[in-house]
């Protein structure tokens, strides 16, 4: 029977050999701390849009459309000109709704004034098919009278100070136009595991009010449909695809459904809602999770083991005084289970200190408490019990099973025999030390080829601006150009480099029978010296011929090449709606994201298409003040309406900040696992080297310096490196080629992925090795051949 004198003899043994403790329970707390991180957020990115009731049932609609080149370009979005007609006559789908985003706006609550950035315009099916949680209201009905808002809790209580808001109202502004809404729903804020969100949502009708067109008009417009139980959704966008365009322009496109739990982790195309996931990097984390934890758990079960070993006699000494085998076996498991529930206990504790570092890094919204539900607990405790008892199998199962005899002999057998256990733990060590720090350094090789790839324009000292002006946006460029700080303005319909999407086009001509898809930019003459768009042939558009507002066209060489012209100066286009001729071909940039490829593009001059406005400053000396300059004659030109701002460069990299996360992500994971082999090697040296203290005194007494010792003691380690460096190396190649296929533009997998973790390998050896050989080689070498 297991007494609790058992227990005390345990925890004094563990208190015992602090180094053992020490090392083990750091190594598998870090393990463990991994895991817990780990699954906390695979699990909360794999519920996103889980919330909404038959989640399953709901897709989006999206299309695609190819270029004569092949070229193929996916749209998140559905645009006036590609809707499909008569959607709600398809027999399997339920329900069918279409939202669009508001521009920034004012809204006015009493004598209070608010500015919002996240509104959304839908129609009256809108809360019928997504399930957010109504605090008030009916969501069958709420956006059926022209004049309704739903708002989120939390707009309610600013706004009125209070989350019951039925019957008030609100009246929200854009230029001189004005729509008075009364609250017929309040929700709770949508969750944050949502791939989209909103605060404010009006109806369609106060939509067309404002801005004088219908959400059935707007390019960034989204569709979402319910299928009814049981419909087979490929049968249902075969149906789709087969429906005429509410616009048709000549387009070659299809349709494709996209299922609602999918699009946070599968989708990346062109007018996505807002930065998605990306299930890659689930499963790189959970690969990386995976590889330190089981680093951790290898330093554990042998470090167990051979410090088993050093026991025999402690165990033959208490055979003969009658121990049963129950009782040690028993003890080891103990043993086992304890320091690992104290491996937990400190991973915890970290955890709950770090915790609002780990937020701010993964922006999300972790707490305690989430470490400590039911199925984290239930998979922790699980862990931790299998792994202290796979610990004590061997000391448990083999060592307690030989006579007292054999256990009592100087020169027992009962060893790691010939080491071969710890061989292939050190081998397993260095190859996913190796695996972790090639991965890390790829992913940091190619985020900091994003960040300084030639993009073919300037982005820095650049702020973006929504322009509200319409056909008035030049006042406003003058305007503002007064200030000595301001050196460039322009206006355009899209913002190069940071765009989620562009406009597309069919362009045609006279040389060619068949027409070819372009990507499209409306632009104003400022455009090209604002972002430093370098202009290859041919002139800019000017301002003072009328006829470049409606007959002119810029192209990039893409374009040129597309269409096979080597001198496209004068050449006639038909496209936008008109015919017209090149002016001019400028070099090609990166219009979108470096995940895409450059594609045509088209330029030309439409003020109806000035979406954004953009000011270069000279410097940020005086950015403060220029901003203020820049508020003021916005609130003096349009009073009323929100000003609100963005830096390119910031926008920039928010299109990146996924692989910015992993990079920092997996830098720290390899770290971690470094740190723990690091551990687990340092350890074994100090077993092994004090089971060859003998060998090193004689070695010693016969001249051999520490150098000889050393490169000794190396060779072996060597040896496991290279070994693991056979099975890495190929694993990496596979592995990170197929993740870079996800950019257009990517760095190269070169000799240095593989010089530099065999270097930071071998040095993290050495280090490891040379503590203990040096401590062995200095020591008197008549006490080491004595004490054997």
């Amino acid at each position: 029977m297991f007494t609790s004198n058992n227990f005390k003899l345990v925890f004094r043994r563990l208190l015992k050999n602090k180094l053992y403790l020490s090392v083990n329970t750091l190594s598998l707390a870090i393990g463990l701390l991994s895991f817990l991180f780990a699954f906390i957020y695979i699990k909360d990115e794999l519920s996103y849009d889980q919330f909404h009731k038959q989640a399953d049932q709901i897709y989006r609609i999206e299309y695609e459309s190819v270029t004569n080149d092949g070229s193929t370009y996916h749209f998140a979005n559905l645009h006036g000109a590609v809707l499909p007609e008569g959607l709600n006559a398809i027999p399997e789908i339920e329900l069918n709704t279409r939202f669009v985003r508001h521009a920034d706006l004012n809204v006015d609550v009493a004598d209070k004034q608010f500015e919002e950035y996240n509104m959304l315009a839908a129609d009256s099916n809108f809360f019928t098919l997504f399930s957010f949680d109504f605090l008030e209201g009916d969501p069958a009905t709420s956006l059926n009278a022209p004049n309704s808002v739903v708002i989120d809790k939390s707009t309610a209580i600013k706004y009125f100070n209070t989350a019951n808001a039925i019957g008030r109202t609100l009246t929200i502004h854009f230029q001189e136009k004005e729509s008075l809404l009364s609250v017929t729903g309040v929700i709770e804020d949508i969750p944050a595991n949502s791939h989209f969100h909103s605060n404010i949502v009006t109806t369609a009708q106060a939509y067309k009010h404002l801005y004088g067109f219908s959400i059935n008009e707007v390019q960034m417009g989204y569709n979402y449909i319910k299928l009814f139980e049981g419909a087979n959704p490929k049968s249902v966008e075969a149906k789709i695809n087969a429906l005429p365009l509410s616009n048709n322009q000549g387009f070659d496109l299809s349709y494709h459904l996209q299922k609602l739990t999918h699009i946070h982790l599968h989708s990346s195309k062109r007018g996505e809602l807002e930065v998605n996931g990306n299930i890659n990097y689930l499963y790189f984390l959970g690969l990386i999770t995976f590889v330190v934890l089981a680093i951790a758990c290898a330093n554990f079960t042998t470090l167990a083991t051979a410090q088993s070993v050093e026991r025999t006699t402690e165990m033959g000494v208490r055979k003969v005084f009658g121990a049963l085998r129950s009782n040690l076996v028993l003890s080891f498991f103990a043993e086992g289970i304890i320091l690992s529930f104290f491996g937990l206990a400190i991973a915890y504790l970290i955890l709950w200190e770090f915790l609002p570092a780990i937020n701010s890094f993964t922006g999300k919204s972790f707490t305690f408490s989430t470490l400590v539900e039911a199925p984290v607990l239930l998979i922790a405790f699980l862990m931790v019990f299998i792994i202290g008892v796979v610990t004590a199998l061997y000391p448990a199962l083999i060592l307690t099973g030989k006579k007292p005899a054999s256990l009592l002999l100087k020169h027992s057998t009962t060893g790691l025999k010939g080491n071969h256990l710890w061989e292939s733990v050190i081998i397993i060590q260095c190859t996913a030390t190796l695996v972790l720090i090639s991965v890390s350094y790829i992913i940091h090789q190619q985020i900091d080829f994003i960040q300084h790839k030639d993009l073919g324009f300037s982005n820095e000292q650049i702020i973006t601006i929504p322009n509200y002006f319409g056909d008035d946006v030049a006042s406003f460029l003058h305007a503002i150009e007064r200030n000595p700080n301001i050196v460039q303005t322009t206006a355009s319909s899209y913002i190069p480099g940071v765009s989620k999407s562009s406009g597309t086009a069919l362009v045609k001509t006279d040389d060619k029978s068949e027409g070819f898809s372009f990507d499209w930019i409306s632009v104003d003459p400022n455009y090209l010296n604002t972002y430093e768009i370098q202009l290859e042939k041919g002139r800019n558009f000017d301002s003072k011929r009328k006829s470049d507002a409606t007959r002119a066209f810029i192209i990039n060489e893409t374009a040129a090449n597309t269409l096979g012209w080597e001198n496209p100066i004068g050449k006639k286009l038909n496209g936008l709606g008109s015919e017209g001729f090149v002016i001019g071909v400028v070099k090609d940039f990166n219009f979108l994201s470096l995940h895409n490829k450059i594609a045509p593009l088209i330029m030309w001059m439409n003020n109806d298409y000035y979406f954004s406005i953009s000011a270069k400053f000279k410097s940020n000396d005086q950015l403060t003040e220029t901003i203020s300059f820049i508020k003021k004659t916005w609130k003096r030109m349009l009073p009323g309406t929100v000003f609100s701002y963005h830096f390119v460069d910031d926008q920039f990299a928010a299109v990146y900040k996924n692989e910015q996360r992993a990079q920092t992500l997996f830098l720290v994971f390899s770290g971690l696992a470094v740190f723990i082999a690091i551990l687990g090697m340092f350890s074994f040296a100090t077993y092994t080297i004090q089971q060859k203290q003998k060998e090193i005194g004689i070695r010693k007494v016969l001249g051999a310096t520490i150098w000889n010792m050393l490169t000794h003691f190396y060779s072996g380690y060597l040896k496991f490196l290279l070994i693991a460096s056979i099975i890495a190396f190929p694993i990496v190649y596979i592995w990170m080629s197929n993740w870079l296929q996800n950019f257009s533009y990517r760095t190269h997998l070169g000799m240095d992925t593989l010089i530099f973790p065999i270097l930071l390998t071998l040095t993290a050896i050495m280090i490891s090795v040379s503590y203990q050989v040096i401590k062995g080689a200095l020591a008197n070498p008549v006490d080491s051949i004595r004490s054997d």
